[in-house]
């Protein structure tokens, strides 16, 4: 099954190789995801949805599969 979403468009205009694999409907976390796949959960990165107080603004933030995101680091690189 071909799966196209903003993502691959993305990397086809890029020209850049890949493979897309289909997970269960159930949400599955990087280490979850990487087991099924029989993959480093280092090769699996996750998004960590952040708020940004002022201004008002959403911020994602996409580490490894092994890592655990640092607020305290997120906030010194925007400068809050």
């Amino acid at each position: 099954m071909v799966i196209v979403n903003n993502v691959t468009r993305l990397l086809d205009s890029r020209k850049v190789k890949y493979t897309t694999y289909e997970l269960p409907a159930k949400k599955l976390g990087a280490l979850d995801t990487a087991r099924l796949l029989n993959v480093e959960a280092a090769a699996v990165f996750k998004t960590i949805v952040v708020t940004r107080d002022k201004p008002k603004k959403t911020i994602l933030v996409v580490l490894p599969g092994t890592t655990v995101v640092d607020l305290k680091l997120v906030a010194i690189c925007l400068g809050e």
